[in-house]
């Protein structure tokens, strides 16, 4: 009888140790299925991100040998950049940097701190693909299409406003 009692013990003991392995197997399993929903998600978000940027409804035709916005383009909100070929990658803030430059260009050339002051007051009007986070005295926040989230701080702006007119993104 103390046999049959340590023989079903065992059994009892051995089941036991099999049900846990069997349920740690299982949270293993679990774990990574959740890391792959979680890449596939931000995989998913990513590309429908682009997708949107891409096809923004509000894309106005620029002249590519000026750099203008043509004559019927719209008002300034409605100012959009021409979709650019695909192996060609541009800061989407640039971007919107070179459009605001171009819309106070109409009146007169703004220097670099006027500017700044337009996109840190009306950065809204501007903003259609809403890249910009917010902006205050010192840096500019966004976020791009690829949902990176990045700075540009003022005392850089000068320089990179620079190289945008030498070399317009669009």
């Amino acid at each position: 009888m103390t046999g049959d009692i340590l023989r079903s013990y065992m059994r009892n003991l051995i089941q036991e140790q099999k049900a846990q392995e069997k349920l740690e197997l299982r949270q293993q399993q679990a774990k990574q299925l959740e890391i792959e929903h979680q890449a596939d998600t931000k995989a998913s978000k990513e590309a429908v991100a682009v997708i949107e940027w891409e096809s923004s409804p509000n894309t106005a035709t620029f002249n590519h040998q000026t750099k203008e916005p043509l004559a019927d383009a719209g008002a300034v909100g409605d100012v959009e950049p021409e979709s650019t070929a695909p192996d060609e990658r541009q800061s989407q803030l640039h971007i919107f940097i070179w459009r605001v430059d171009q819309a106070l260009k109409q009146q007169k050339k703004p220097t670099a701190q006027q500017l700044w002051n337009e996109i840190q007051h009306r950065h809204k009007i501007h903003d259609t693909n809403r890249i910009i986070q917010g902006v205050d005295g010192q840096q500019i926040l966004w976020c791009s299409g690829y949902g990176n989230e990045q700075k540009l701080q003022r005392t850089t702006f000068d320089k990179t406003l620079s190289n945008i007119r030498k070399n317009p993104p669009l």
